[in-house]
């Protein structure tokens, strides 16, 4: 190929939500509209989701590194204002981890505790990744995935697209931790013995979903547009004139 193939890059970070008069975590269950087969749009922006006991935003992928910011940060701001409306009482919390009441809990429905729907990989070596054995146990991860589209409508579990993918993800995951160490806590680390672990990732038709960081750069202007250019810039400088070859 003589002409770079074009990167797009998106994002679905999870947040927490806590009672600002008791200080404890809340589940986002029940309380929001969204779903992953029916996500609830913000604006032209992006979607949210109820995942879990947190709250999911996604973005439409962005072309350039101030449309990355520009999509992020209005998606996350249309989240918030969401939240205020449901109940003044809720804040977002960025926090890798939140440990939930055990009673408060335990009261919560079954189906809202479910992990591992669909499986990670391993950017070490590609074997899938076993989810974490935490469905009853009161803690809970938040992410901040970083999806990389260059192609469309693949078969991504192709032994040749799959080589691709997991390529991808092998090297630039190892670029988006070393930014992420700027700012990561202990909590981050904590964070990745159930869910990031070995450089996870997930291949994906229109390209690959890299799932080792946490929502923390979502804290910044500065810290999205070093994410992205981690991400992209990282990605066209090593595949750019030949992943699709």
């Amino acid at each position: 190929m003589t002409n770079k193939t074009k990167a797009l890059i998106g994002t679905d970070p999870e947040v927490f939500l806590r009672s600002k008069s008791t200080g404890e975590f809340v589940s986002a269950h029940g309380m929001f509209p969204g779903t992953k087969d029916q996500p609830f749009p913000l604006g032209n922006y992006g979607f949210m989701q109820v995942d879990g006991h947190a709250l999911e935003f996604n973005t439409i992928p962005a072309e350039s590194e101030d449309d990355f910011v520009e999509k992020v940060t209005q998606a996350f701001d249309a989240l918030k204002v969401k939240v205020e409306e449901v109940d003044p009482d809720l804040e977002i919390v960025l926090s890798p981890i939140a440990h939930f009441d055990q009673t408060y809990f335990d009261s919560l429905p079954a189906d809202s505790k479910v992990l591992g729907c669909t499986p990670d990989y391993s950017s070490e070596d590609g074997h899938q990744l076993d989810a974490p054995e935490i469905g009853n146990v009161p803690i809970r991860t938040s992410s901040g995935h970083i999806h990389i589209g260059w192609t469309k409508f693949d078969e991504e579990f192709d032994e040749i697209e799959f080589q691709k993918r997991l390529t991808v993800a092998n090297t630039l995951t190892p670029a988006l931790l070393k930014v992420s160490k700027r700012w990561e806590t202990p909590e981050s680390e904590e964070r990745r013995k159930y869910y990031g672990k070995e450089g996870a990732f997930r291949p994906k038709h229109y390209g690959v979903e890299l799932r080792a960081l946490d929502c923390l750069w979502l804290e910044s202007e500065d810290r999205m547009r070093e994410v992205y250019r981690a991400a992209h810039d990282g990605f066209m400088e090593a595949f750019g004139d030949k992943i699709a070859a």
